[in-house]
């Protein structure tokens, strides 16, 4: 799997006053050759949180569903909005079902 290369780019800590707001990058697709994302905050944590307790908060946003899902034809995990289908990407279904975008 590939949970390292996701966690940097698609997760975020953001130190707010009420605490450190954990946020996950949503991509969507407003038109086909467009590609939209945002910012959705998933939890927030205690300001005294531990890296290892912000990394493990990270870390379980990659199993989150809403989030990301795992190919079945190449079984990399992907951001929702890198999926074609619930099972398979956007890159799977290009080169192996014909798929166009």
């Amino acid at each position: 799997m590939n949970h390292d290369r996701l966690i940097q780019p698609f997760t975020r800590v953001k130190a707010r006053p009420d605490g450190l707001r954990v946020e996950c990058q949503v991509i969507s697709w407003p038109h086909p050759s467009r590609r939209s994302s945002r910012w959705k905050k998933v939890k927030t944590l205690p300001t005294g949180s531990t890296a290892e307790e912000i990394g493990a908060a990270r870390r379980l946003l990659l199993e989150d569903p809403r989030f990301f899902g795992v190919c079945q034809m190449c079984r990399e995990r992907q951001p929702e909005g890198w999926m074609d289908s619930e099972r398979v990407c956007q890159s799977c279904a290009e080169a192996k079902l014909g798929v166009v975008y």
